[in-house]
């Protein structure tokens, strides 16, 4: 129902947690806390969309007594990770945050070690010396603000993940900008009084003016969603751009090679942009009515070879050339031909007898 924090700090010292809570508090940002304790993290559950990760080194007294021995303070670092961060969560950002964090020789032991199918891999990995930012005896942050200047640099140092960032702050904010709109338009009433009568007839507007009156009471939320989209792809059009953002992006497009990307991964792109699978076959979600604009449905007429003169005027070796698909037979083998319904969105929101189209 809530939006999870983004940043996650975990310690064996409370206290130590607490200093940084405060300081992030003064920040203005949000922070989870985990305390460490190896008898009860076997209960801790993965946590979806954490941005950057504080750890302390040495998460258990037996490691702190342990003199040089890495091996312990690593294992507790990587099985605390393994806890922690979702698989498909998105990038991370991992902070060894100790008094001699030693990053240098966790990066080789977590690449030589660590299975990446278990343990997502950090974007970056880097180090920050407990004792620069916080008193150790009593927890208390020295300078929020020399906190919050380390932590954006070691960001900043990785353009990409900067990029993708600001990018999550954007849309949260335009999401923000959306709602606060959205409320400004209900007439002025008394606190508590008619707030969700007038809210639930503007989403009702709004679900009609998306998709149609009887789209609307069919699939409220998509329909809504439609305009919703549309207002919030406008504010982060009007917001998105700015001299450090630009820079920003910039920096995280530049490479030193441009290659072509394989069909592999043009597949998964494109399979991102413009599909939505049903997530079991008895999925009565009414967007995935095959009848429905967009819906795809398995070709139904056998080999495509055969019906491709007929239905697109071509030879099966013009299809594959460089003029249309631009790929060899064996990637060909590899794809599976689909059918799209097409239509007039105002045919889609005033639904009558005719034919399908695809």
């Amino acid at each position: 129902m809530f939006i999870a924090p983004k940043i996650l700090v975990i310690d064996d010292k409370k206290h130590h947690m607490t200093g940084l809570q405060t300081a992030f508090d003064q920040l203005q940002a949000s922070v989870r806390l985990l305390h460490y304790d190896a008898e009860f993290i076997e209960n801790w559950t993965s946590i979806s969309g954490v941005r950057l990760v504080l750890i302390d080194k040495n998460l258990t007294d037996l490691v702190t007594t342990s003199g040089s021995n890495n091996t312990l303070a690593f294992n507790a670092i990587i099985n605390t990770l393994e806890k922690v961060i979702s698989q498909s969560g998105g990038p991370y950002g991992l902070i060894i945050w100790a008094e001699s964090p030693d990053v240098d020789k966790f990066k080789e032991y977590f690449d030589e070690r660590v299975d990446k199918s278990n343990v997502p891999c950090p974007a970056f990995c880097v180090a920050m010396t407990k004792t620069d930012y916080i008193d150790v005896a009593n927890g208390t942050v020295k300078d929020p603000k020399k906190l919050r200047d380390a932590i954006e640099k070691h960001i900043e140092a990785n353009p990409q993940m900067a990029a993708l960032l600001s990018w999550e702050v954007e849309v949260s904010q335009a999401m923000s900008n959306v709602l606060s709109t959205l409320f400004t338009l209900l007439p002025a009433i008394e606190v508590g009084k008619g707030v969700n009568e007038d809210l639930g007839n503007l989403l009702n507007h709004l679900a009609v003016a998306g998709a149609g009156a009887e789209r609307a009471k069919e699939d409220p939320k998509h329909s809504a969603e439609l305009v919703l989209h549309a207002l919030l792809s406008d504010r982060l059009d009007a917001g998105s751009s700015s001299p450090s953002s630009d820079y920003v992006w910039k920096a995280a497009t530049k490479v030193a090679k441009e290659t072509k990307p394989s069909y592999d991964v043009i597949a998964a792109v494109n399979t991102a942009l413009h599909l939505e699978y049903k997530e079991t076959s008895s999925d009565k979600n009414p967007r995935f009515d095959s009848t429905k604009i967009g819906a795809l449905v398995t070709f139904p007429f056998g080999e495509i070879e055969k019906y491709l003169p007929a239905f697109f005027g071509v030879t099966l070796d013009t299809f594959l050339g460089d003029k249309i698909a631009n790929m060899p037979m064996e990637d060909f083998k590899k794809c599976r031909l689909l059918l799209a319904k097409i239509g007039a969105a105002c045919d889609d929101a005033q639904p009558k007898s005719g034919p399908v189209k695809y």
